[in-house]
This record gives structure tokens, C-alpha cells and sequence, in this order.
């Protein structure tokens, strides 16, 4: 009995190991990937692209046209010509000189 008992243990001893000596393992790769990932200069997506700044500025204008044309053509709605005429327009009527 004592015999089988210690059999047992011996057993339950080198799974404990096998299974302490996977985790370690494991854990020594993550360690290593991570130090790696570390020693990586950060890369910026306009180094990756060169053209993407550029590319981004003029998006940038493109939708800043078309805010002009959809400004002018509210303006042109409300039978004004600018910002300013609209500002004037809207002092005037509610002052009451013009409807």
C-alpha cells in the first residue's frame, strides 16, 4: 500500500513539473516577443506610406470645397451672395426694415 501511495505521488510530482516546466516556457516566449516588440522603432502609417500625407491634405480640400458649394448653395437658397450678405440680410429683417 505504501508503495502504491508513493507511486502516486511520484506521479503526481512529474505531472506538476511537466505541467510547471510548459507554463515557464510559454511565459519565457511571451517575454522574449514582448522585448523584441520593445526594441521595434515605432512606425508611423505616413512612414509605412509616403503619399498618404499628401493624399490626406488634399481630401482635406476636397471637403472644404464642398462645405464652400454647400454654403453658396444655401445662401443662393435664401437669395444672398456671401456670409456677409446673409449676416446683413438676417440684421436687416430682424430690425424690421426688410421682410
Amino acid at each position: 500500500m505504501f508503495h502504491a501511495d508513493r507511486n502516486i505521488l511520484r506521479v503526481l510530482r512529474r505531472k506538476a513539473l511537466a505541467k510547471h516546466a510548459v507554463r515557464s516556457e510559454a511565459e519565457n516566449r511571451i517575454q522574449a516577443m514582448i522585448s523584441l516588440a520593445k526594441s521595434e522603432v515605432p512606425v508611423m502609417p505616413a512612414e509605412l506610406d509616403p503619399g498618404a500625407a499628401h493624399r490626406m491634405e488634399e481630401a482635406r480640400k476636397r471637403i472644404e470645397d464642398l462645405e464652400q458649394a454647400v454654403m453658396q448653395v444655401g445662401y443662393a437658397r435664401r437669395g444672398v451672395r456671401s456670409p456677409a450678405e446673409a449676416a446683413a440680410s438676417r440684421h436687416l429683417s430682424s430690425v424690421g426694415e426688410v421682410a
